[in-house]
């Protein structure tokens, strides 16, 4: 039976952010950290749902815009969506994937190909199919920096194709039981 320093149930938005900013974390502490190995395990049903869930895969993307307008909407996110190559990428996306309301969207906000900036993004409705480039991005840069710290901490991110049935406390850790199809 392998031990996890930590686990997640679920590959969306709140579980991708916690081990980005987790690993972020351990990196900025390299010369304080109390282990030097670290485990963490990530089950999910599809591998595809990593970096946020099914509302953010290809798959599933296209068919929705977020809830809030920008200025209510993460820092780190608009910032990310502040620049013209990947506000490129989203308007590439709704022109090849859209379908008739990607279209309606570049036409309403076209906009922020001639002049983006912070105040013409604030009122806006991004396709949530941005949130998913961005969580993709911080994925990979999450990748490359545990690549440069291989050396000095080792943090292993396991993953598990499946679903959990039940999950039973037992001394001070937890054990994770998975459906037959896992």
């Amino acid at each position: 039976m392998k031990i996890f320093d930590l686990s997640f149930i679920g590959s969306g938005v709140g579980s991708s952010e916690v081990i980005f900013n987790l690993i972020k974390s351990i990196s900025l502490e390299k010369n304080s950290f109390k282990k030097k190995t670290y485990n963490f395990l990530l089950i999910d049903r599809h591998k595809e749902n990593i970096g946020g869930g099914i509302p953010y895969t290809k798959e599933f993307c296209k068919y929705g815009y977020f809830n809030n307008p920008c200025r209510l909407s993460p820092k780190k996110f608009v910032n990310w969506s502040l620049s013209k190559k990947n506000m490129n990428k989203i308007f590439d996306y709704l022109e090849e994937e859209g379908g008739i309301s990607g279209k309606n969207w570049i036409k309403k906000n076209s906009i922020l190909k001639k002049n983006l900036n912070r105040k013409n993004l604030s009122e806006i409705y991004l396709p949530r199919a941005a949130l998913g480039f961005w969580l993709k991005d911080n994925y990979h840069a999450t990748f490359k920096l545990l690549k440069l710290l291989e050396k000095k901490i080792k943090i292993y991110l396991y993953f598990v194709k499946g679903e959990p049935s039940k999950i039973k406390r037992k001394n001070n850790k937890y054990e994770i039981f998975f459906k037959k199809n896992s």
